[in-house]
């Protein structure tokens, strides 16, 4: 009996073992039973909702959900919606099934793993500040419901942030995540709309705490992309890479979020240049009208900093913009790349074809081809482009309508151009950060180019280059130096005078340009220069040296500009047979420390004059300043001049020789033929006049006019001075003597208007006489001048301003005397005058004026 309760222990044992796993599965199956019923009741009804839901901050809501086994949901028309003070969004779901972890969510963690979703909506904005905001900004924000558009920031201070004791707030944690059919996500303005999947090993959420997501992976299947509701890409396919690296969302601010970010993307579709773009840019005076063309992307971002490899290729056909009242258009191609290893360097060009532009319908642009770069070694998305260099090439830039563009572009202008062709090429390299230009080249050609400006009228075709080094817009700063200009086929009127000339050119061996500075030093070239007067014809080859410098004092400095004219001709232009003309070898004109400001002039000019030559002087008597009675014929010639002129007074130092052979001067009635020679000293005075003490003028006939008769000769010695400014005034003490008189009576009847038959009373031999000579503006005087000679003496006092004239002549001849009064050109003989008489005219005659300084 024993023996058989002893062998029934171990069954016994084994029965009350298999009843207690029994019970154990029996109570494994009433809690899971009641745990998918706990799920079940939680998901079903208001509970889970209602314990996810804070009105404060977040709302979840769903059209069904159920669970058919411990720990997994299925979630059928979800919706999650929250808010923040800065931010709000929502997020829909049609299907989604995910495990759930209890415990956590009794810890306010709403953790899930192996999440699949199925139709997803994904829209997040950000609050805005109580300001005017651009609308077409506010209208691409996607709108929420529940939400009021725009979303602004609550008024008063912001709320103290949560402490760790006061934390309360929900946590979100998703690993595993797939989600499939995306259909749209809409962050802030940009909307991609189409099918996209999304697999995410984890996303992690604390609000205002803590985030960590991906990496993630996106697939584009043909998404469209928009501003707002406004396209401004399609066909959207590729893939996106990216990870939100764990960090604490108090930290960073601004874009120093962008540090916790990498991204690798390769996409590729179809930019629409049109309403969408335009918005995005939003500027009152720019409209984008379309263009549309495919792009390709391959970016990889670390941390928030460009890597090398990447690059972005975008190309637009037809783009037009418009500007303003003008309208462009260009197929643009954009390239955008890094490269390099460890220190990258990042360049984004751009190559511009077949670009055109009309400025309200009547100016029109055309541009060849044009090619841009941007270069930077700044990366960083939190801190880019800070370095940016550039450089631009554009081609055969051209217009027929410079006149329009000048109207438009400076409508208060002076001056206008012709309707020609313009055509331009450029090449620049400089910084944007520093905004300088560090060196640059432009050529501008222009056929049949002509310039008004009131008088002068300047016509050819222009060929110019400007070199541009160390241009700073800043600083006003430019080197120029190395800028040239040619024109061919020159013509010009200015104040009624011509030029012309084959080739003139000119080329700046210095140009400095800034704030307190200007330094221009150019060599200038007049190939066969014609200049044409109303009596006169130049033609010349013309050698220019200009200087110009001007300090921030206001002072224009000249000092080291220089002419040089070599195998000159002047030509007197008269209507019958062509006279020889001046020849004149070299010629040269100096400004010696000539500087010019708001005081006047200063400095001296020099002018060198070494020989100057024509076989006929007569042909140029009408440009020089002598009695209209008296005419010049033959007369071969040879001249020089040496002249140092002051620029402020234009007093002169120096000399003008002039020595003539086989002259012939006509004075009335009279004619005598022999040499002249002419010699002309120039004494600058401390007050601003010249001095010509010691000039002389001598006539001698080489043989008597007459047979029989003795040549007759003549001779000037003048002493005085002259101002030439304001006006041209001159006083001097003349000493005449001649052989005889004969050719003065001719002046003296045809100048002053003394008849022949009193004239002739002075025609004595052995002539001397002396008197004050005074001219100026409308003005002769001719004070004391008393004449002797064999036989006879004579006493004449005159006076002419304009049209009034007065005079006084006593004659004396032997025993026998007469007496004139002139007026106005009219003679009145004195028959018995009274002794004192002329004294008495003498006096009133001086009162009509004298000049003096």
């Amino acid at each position: 009996m024993a023996h058989r309760a002893r062998a029934s222990n171990p069954g016994k044992w084994l029965h009350r073992l298999g009843a207690w796993l029994v019970k154990a599965a029996l109570l494994a199956l009433c809690v899971a039973f009641l745990y998918v019923v706990a799920t079940n009741v939680l998901v079903r009804t208001r509970l889970l909702r209602n314990a996810l839901s804070d009105p404060s901050d977040v709302k979840v809501d769903y059209t069904s959900a159920y669970s058919l086994y411990p720990g997994h949901v299925h979630v059928d028309g979800l919706t999650l919606l929250a808010f923040d003070s800065h931010v709000e969004w929502t997020l829909h779901i049609d299907r989604c099934e995910f495990d759930f972890a209890l415990l956590p969510f009794l810890k306010k963690r709403f953790a899930a793993s192996h999440v699949r979703g199925d139709g997803i909506d994904f829209r997040v904005r950000l609050k805005l500040d109580r300001v005017e905001h651009p609308p077409k900004m506010v209208a691409a924000l996607p709108p929420i419901a529940d939400f009021a558009t725009p979303p602004l920031k609550n008024e008063g201070p912001p709320a103290q942030p949560l402490t760790d004791a006061e934390y309360n707030l929900w946590s979100v944690l998703l690993e595993d995540v797939d989600a499939e059919h995306v259909r749209e996500v809409w962050i802030q303005t940009v909307r991609a709309t189409g099918d996209l999947r999304i697999r995410e090993p984890r996303w992690f959420f604390r609000p205002v705490r803590w985030l960590d997501v991906g990496p993630a992976i996106v697939d584009l299947r043909k998404v469209n992309v928009s501003y707002g509701e406004l396209p401004i890409a399609t066909g959207v396919q590729g893939s996106l890479h990216a990870t939100v690296h764990p960090f604490d969302v108090r930290v960073p601010d601004g874009t120093e979020v962008l540090r916790n970010v990498s991204l690798a993307a390769e996409t590729q579709g179809e930019l629409l240049a049109g309403p969408g773009v335009d918005a995005m840019i939003d500027k009152p005076d720019v409209r984008v009208d379309r263009g549309s063309g495919p792009f390709h992307t391959n970016l990889d971002v670390r941390h928030g900093v460009i890597q090398p490899g990447s690059r972005a290729d975008v190309s637009v056909r037809d783009a037009t913009v418009r500007i303003k009242d003008a309208v462009v258009g260009a197929n643009i191609a954009l390239n955008a790349a890094a490269e390099g290893v460890g220190d990258s360097v990042g360049t984004l060009g751009i190559s511009v074809e077949g670009a055109h532009a009309t400025m309200r319908g009547k100016a029109n642009l055309r541009v060849q081809s044009g090619v841009g770069s941007l270069t930077t070694r700044k990366l960083d998305l939190v801190d880019p482009f800070g370095d940016v260099d550039y450089s631009a090439n554009i081609r055969n830039l051209t217009t027929t309508t410079a006149p329009a563009w000048l109207t438009i572009l400076s409508p208060e202008s002076t001056f206008g151009i012709g309707n020609t062709k313009l055509s331009a090429d450029a090449d620049l390299e400089g910084s944007l950060e520093q905004k300088t230009i560090k060196k640059g080249k432009a050529s501008l050609r222009a056929k049949a180019f002509s310039f008004v400006k009131e008088d002068a009228v300047v016509l050819g075709d222009v060929e110019a280059t400007l070199h541009v080094r160390d241009a700073s817009i800043p600083d006003s700063r430019a080197d120029l130096s190395g800028s040239s200009v040619s024109i061919e086929s020159a013509r010009a009127t200015i104040g009624g005078v011509y030029f012309e000339a084959p080739r003139v050119e000119a080329l700046a061996s210095k140009i400095s340009v800034g704030k307190t500075a200007l330094m221009i030093a150019s060599q200038a070239k007049a190939h066969a220069l014609t200049v044409r007067g109303k009596k006169l014809l130049l033609k010349s080859a013309v050698d220019a040296r200009v200087v110009l410098r001007h300090p921030s004092a206001g002072v224009y400095d000249f000092s080291g500009t220089d002419l040089r004219l070599e195998s000159t001709t002047f030509t007197t232009l008269t209507s019958g047979e062509p006279i020889p003309p001046l020849v004149v070898p070299e010629a040269t004109l100096t400004l010696d420390r000539v500087t010019l400001d708001a005081s006047g002039r200063k400095g001296k000019i020099r002018l060198r004059v070494p020989s100057a030559t024509t076989p006929d002087l007569g042909g140029f008597s009408d440009l020089f300043p002598i009695p209209n009675v008296i005419t010049l014929l033959g007369g071969s010639t040879r001249a020089r001049a040496t002249l140092d002129i002051d620029a402020a007074t234009l007093a002169a130092q120096g000399s003008v020789d002039l020595d003539t052979r086989a002259l012939e001067m006509r004075i009335g009635n009279k004619s005598v033929k022999g040499d002249l020679t002419v010699r002309l000293k120039a004494v600058a005075t401390s007050g601003g006049s010249t001095a010509f003490s010691g000039s002389t003028l001598q006539f001698k006939e080489a043989t008597a006019a007459t047979p029989g008769a003795r040549a007759w000769w003549g001779r000037v010695a003048l002493s005085g001075a002259m101002r030439a400014t304001p006006a041209f005034t001159a006083i001097s003490q003349v000493h005449i003597t001649a052989r005889d008189a004969s050719p003065a009576t001719e002046i003296l009847s045809n100048e002053i208007g003394i008849p022949h038959w009193v004239s002739s009373m002075f025609e004595m031999e052995g002539l001397a006489a002396d008197g004050e000579v005074e001219l100026g503006p409308e003005k002769l005087s001719i004070r004391g001048f008393r004449v002797r000679g064999e036989g006879g003496s004579a006493d004449m006092e005159f006076a002419r301003l304009g049209a009034k004239s007065e005079g006084a002549v006593h004659v004396g001849l032997g025993i026998l005397g007469a007496n004139f009064a002139l007026h106005d050109g009219n003679v009145r003989y004195i028959l018995i005058p009274a002794s004192d008489w002329f004294v008495d005219e003498t006096a009133r005659i001086r009162k009509l004026g004298r000049t003096g300084w």
